[in-house]
């Protein structure tokens, strides 16, 4: 047999508290208990049900309720447990069995002692009720029919439609709405107890019904009780008609499902708390089937971080998005978690996106597993780490939801007899097991149908109920024929005779299938909403729409905040708010909380409890109830410090370059850049310091915030260590909270705190591994500096002196074009004006440029020799000119050489020149082209070979003087030659003005020496004394004659005192 049916007892205790209480300890014992507030109360449910037993409190009734209870004839055979706070005899000096009661207890009273009480007290009752039972014969069917119908929580009625009466069978107050004892009612009394919402719907039904002829309805409907309480009852009928098809007679069955309804409704609310989490979560989630190994949901924020459809992940394994190096990693993790080893592992791994793009994912997995600890299934949650920056939030609804029902459980009754070995099981049992009508029934054969692992407990709780027990309360498994695993609930009692031995054994199984997958689904249903709650790598919070006071919060958003969740809970967000952002907060909460936004997302400021400000993105949305009432928010929040911070820079970045690209001067950019990063960053003082390569900084521009005082001792880097010089020159930012505490500066500590100087940073700019420049920030207050801030200071001197060195590049050039321009000028009025033929020819003898003296001695325009060769302009000097051109080529050095031969300008005429030919070399040092200074000496030759012997002195003082005349323009066409080169240095062009000038000034004194010979001729011969220098004697003789004699292979050194000598 199955195990013995449940003792109906009345708790009656007009403190509700108690009373609940109590219930919940008689309930786990195996005990049905009803609840009555007062005495009245209990009598009308023990004319209802005739419990076995009532619990009695004396301070619930206002009269001697044990006397009251024993006087009605209903409640005779009822057995009355006495509680009372006041001893036996304390205040009236009586036992309290003497009003009746037949067993007492004193509070207070352990649980242990109440159950023993009330099942000794309950044996003496089944002793009793043997007795009353030989006597009115239970065996009969009418009798069976009621208590199966009563064990089975419904009630049956017969309606005579020509009378109007019904007659109920097994009804009672907690299931029908009826008074105890009431068999009989109208239908107008019966239709009076339906909900006034669901009384039209009813009356319709069943007039539709008989209309159409319909024999069966089955519905739905709350039956409102005399107390004004309202349940949930099931109402199963059959109309009968005559055969001339006129309704005769209704038939059916009232079923309690409340129970079932309270039990849909809590699932719903987690369906709805668990869809709501997965439909608004800001990362992606999926679950896994481990028996296919493949996705069952996943949100549509998974969707967007891999690139694929709901349906096209639905269709794959993990595996396939999975980078194949991160498969073993993965595998191991896993498989300790289907074993048990860990409830759950968190990892960064990439995916493989549809596009085939590899990102990287922070991947928190756990797994859920069913009321026996098999696995059924993993939830994980995915948040795309690959990029921080601008990411939309968002969720995709749950397209597969947990939809369970229960339905009122079918059962059936037997009654064993122990002696015999006969047992009677009604035909409800038979369907119940799947048995045959034929079949012989005993206990054995009943354990025979458990399921093979429950079998042995079952066994061993039967030996324990025969051997000593007598309450049979148990649960356990078959495997129907048609209906495959079912689970049964078995109840029941054992009576003994006189001498304790075993005598009949009755009882009801039920079956529970549908409340335990209800059970097993609500489980699932927490477990996936708690996995979702607590393993989301962001914040969440649960919070009363009502109050705006935080209910629930998870571990990562008590990081994101320094909070512990028991100094979050009870607290408002308002509370949690950055000042700045509570006005447009309030705004938004108060929308939501009215139902003007189902749900809304927003970037707003958190304090942390240290009081800095934590940016978060909050997604907010709405859970509410089967009537659309709010029941609380939940939020998703994101710590979005990191990315705003660096989004904030970049604004900034940008802001500034664009500020600075109007500025030109270099001051203007520096001192502009010092003071919108000072107040960017929050620092007082700001300064741009220079390195000129010896390590020795230069402070050029700083910024203070307006405090003069500040900006004047804003320090040098002379007070830091050499060992923080070393960090800033190897291109690596400083930081120090406090100089007083840091070593790299501590030494300096006073001077920084009297420069009002307590914290600073500094970052270097460096450029082919030289440091060249420092921005310098201070504040006089600790400060830990930010790695955003550090890194905003690089990258604002990276663009800022870059931009300062090309302003000073471009000043620098511009001056230096003016400079080119003037000495351009210069040598060109040189060029025009020197009295000797100048030109130059590229490596073929081609004319590049030719100066107006030596066209005219050509006799042809300037412009017609430019690109022309020295054959086809003076073809008579082509051989001279290709041999003093190889000599160029060959040595490198000037040649200097005597031409003779006719030009274009005087043809057959023989002249001579003296010419001068020197290198020009390009930027590489390659030999370009060659120079060429050509002074006419025709008539001179021909003046010599006429006064040669006539005048030899004469002839031979100008051969001096030409010699001399030919030293200062050999100078000078060196010095028009380094002119030529690109980019003399500042110095280098001094030093070439002023060896022409020399020059210039020595072949003017040869002039006039020349001229004095003239007037020596005619007498007027004149003498001008002056001081002379020796020193510059020297200086100008040495330079005069220093190429001739190293190209002679001599060296020349000068050593003349730093005085004049006079």
């Amino acid at each position: 047999m199955n195990s013995p049916a449940a003792y109906q007892l009345v708790n009656v205790d007009d403190n509700r508290a108690v009373r609940v209480t109590r219930t919940r300890v008689l309930e786990r014992a195996g005990f049905e208990v009803m609840e009555a507030d007062t005495v009245i109360d209990a009598l009308r449910i023990i004319k209802a049900v005739s419990p076995q037993a009532v619990l009695l409190n004396r301070r619930s009734a206002d009269v001697d309720g044990c006397r009251l209870l024993k006087s009605d004839p209903a409640a005779a055979d009822v057995m009355v447990l006495q509680i009372s706070a006041t001893p036996i005899g304390e205040s009236d000096g009586s036992p309290a069995w003497e009003s009746g009661a037949d067993a007492y207890l004193a509070e207070p009273v352990e649980p242990r002692e109440l159950v023993a009480s009330l099942r000794a007290l309950l044996r003496v009752y089944e002793t009793n009720r043997e007795n009353r039972r030989l006597v009115a014969q239970l065996g009969d069917s009418d009798d069976r029919f009621r208590i199966m119908s009563g064990a089975l929580g419904s009630a049956l009625w017969d309606w005579d439609l020509g009378t109007g009466q019904m007659r109920w069978y097994g009804a009672d107050e907690k299931l029908a709405a009826l008074p105890a004892q009431i068999s009989a009612v109208t239908v107008e009394s019966f239709v009076a107890m339906f909900h006034p919402e669901d009384r039209p719907r009813a009356l319709h039904k069943l007039q539709a019904a008989m209309d159409s002829k319909q024999e069966r309805i089955a519905d739905e409907y709350r039956l409102v009780h005399s107390d004004g309480s309202i349940r949930w009852s099931s109402v199963l009928a059959r109309i009968h008609y005559s055969e001339a098809g006129r309704p005769l007679r209704v038939t059916g069955v009232v079923q309690d499902i409340g129970a079932r309804k309270n039990m849909e409704r809590i699932l719903q609310e987690n369906e709805n708390q668990f869809r709501t989490i997965f439909e608004l979560s800001a990362v992606g989630q999926a679950q896994v089937d481990l028996a296919t190994n493949r996705f069952v949901l996943v949100n549509r924020r998974l969707c967007e971080i891999t690139g694929y459809s709901e349906a096209e992940l639905l269709s794959m394994s993990p595996a396939v998005i999975i980078h194949p190096d991160d498969h073993e990693n993965r595998l191991e993790h896993y498989s300790r978690l289907v074993c048990g080893e860990i409830e759950e592992y968190s990892q960064e791994q990439r995916l493989i996106r549809k596009d085939r793009k590899v990102i990287w994912v922070k991947v928190a997995v756990r797994v859920i597993r069913d009321f026996a600890g098999k696995p059924l299934r993993t939830a994980a949650v995915v948040q795309d780490v690959t990029t921080q920056k601008l990411t939309e939030e968002s969720l995709r609804r749950v397209n597969e939801s947990l939809s369970l029902a229960q339905r009122a459980a079918s059962g059936g009754v037997w009654d064993y007899d122990v002696r015999t070995r006969n047992a009677y099981v009604s035909p409800e049992y038979r369907l119940l097991y799947g048995l045959e009508d034929s079949e012989p029934m005993s206990y054995e054969r009943w354990l025979s149908l458990v399921a093979d692992e429950d079998r042995q407990s079952m066994a061993e709780a039967g030996a324990r109920l025969f051997s000593s027990g007598s309450e049979w309360d148990v649960v356990f498994r078959i495997d129907h024929p048609s209906r495959g695993r079912r689970w049964l609930a078995g109840l029941g009692k054992l009576q003994r005779d006189a001498d304790g031995s075993p005598l009949r054994f009755s009882g009801i199984n039920i079956d529970i299938t549908e409340r335990k997958r209800a059970e097993e689904a609500l489980r699932l249903s927490e477990a996936e909403f708690r996995a979702a709650f607590e393993c989301a790598g962001i914040g969440r919070a649960q919070v009363n729409p009502r109050t705006g006071r935080i209910l629930r919060v998870n571990r990562k958003l008590c990081e994101m905040l320094g909070y512990s969740s028991e100094e979050l809970l009870g607290r408002t967000h308002l509370e949690l708010t950055h000042p700045d952002d509570r006005a447009k907060e309030t705004m938004v909460e108060q929308n939501f909380s009215r139902g003007d936004l189902a749900s809304f997302g927003t970037e707003k400021r958190y304090l942390h409890k240290d009081g800095h400000a934590v940016w978060c993105a909050v997604t907010a949305g709405m859970i509410n109830d089967e009537h659309g009432t709010p029941l609380t928010a939940v939020a998703d929040i994101l710590d979005i410090t990191e990315r705003k911070r660096i989004q904030l820079n970049a604004e900034f970045l940008l802001r500034l370059g664009r500020e600075i690209a109007a500025l030109s001067d270099t001051d203007e950019i520096a001192i502009f850049a010092a003071r919108r990063t000072s107040e960017h960053i929050g620092a007082l003082g700001c300064a741009l310091i220079t390195l000129d390569g010896t390590e020795s900084p230069v402070m050029t521009h700083q910024w203070t915030g307006g405090d003069p005082e500040f900006g004047r001792l804003v320090p040098p880097l002379d007070f830091f260590s050499g060992a923080a010089i070393a960090t800033l020159l190897s291109g690596n930012a400083l930081a120090v909270a406090d100089v007083r505490r840091d070593p790299r500066v501590q030494t300096f500590a006073e001077g920084f705190v009297k420069l009002g100087v307590v914290s600073c940073a500094a970052a270097p700019y460096t450029s082919e591994g030289k440091c060249e420049a420092l921005i310098f920030v201070s504040d006089p207050r600790a400060r830990s500096w930010r790695s955003d801030e550090i890194r905003c200071l690089q990258n604002v001197i990276a663009r800022i002196w870059p931009r300062v060195k090309r302003a000073r590049a471009q000043a620098a050039l511009k001056e230096s074009e003016e400079r080119v321009q003037q000495q351009f000028a210069e040598l060109e009025a040189i060029y025009r004006s020197v009295p000797v033929g100048l030109c130059v020819f590229d490596t073929s003898l081609r004319y590049q440029r030719i100066n107006e003296k030596l066209a005219e001695i050509n006799g042809l325009p300037a412009a017609a020799h430019i690109g022309k060769s020295v054959a086809e302009v003076v073809p008579s000097l082509y051989q001279q000119a290709m041999h003093a051109l190889g000599q160029v080529l060959a040595t490198g050095r000037n040649f200097h050489s005597e031409f003779r031969g006719d030009t274009p300008a005087q043809p057959g005429i023989l002249r001579y020149w003296e010419e001068t030919w020197f290198p020009l070399r390009d930027g590489a040092g390659r030999i370009a082209g060659v120079g060429v200074v050509a002074e006419e000496t025709t008539e001179r030759k021909r003046a010599e070979e006429a006064l040669h012997e006539a005048d030899r002195r004469k002839d031979q003082f100008l051969a001096m003087l030409g010699h001399e005349l030919r030293n200062p323009l050999g100078i000078i066409n060196t010095a028009i030659q380094l002119l030529g080169l690109k980019g003399p240095s500042e110095k280098n062009l001094a030093e070439l003005r002023e060896m022409i000038h020399g020059q210039v000034r020595y072949m003017s004194r040869l002039i006039d020496d020349l001229l004095d010979i003239s007037r020596i001729t005619t007498g007027k011969i004149r003498l001008d004394k002056e001081r002379c220098n020796l020193t510059d004697i020297v200086v100008r003789t040495a330079s005069a004659y220093r190429e001739s004699l190293e190209a002679g292979g001599l060296k020349l050194d000068v050593d003349c005192p730093n005085q004049p000598v006079f």
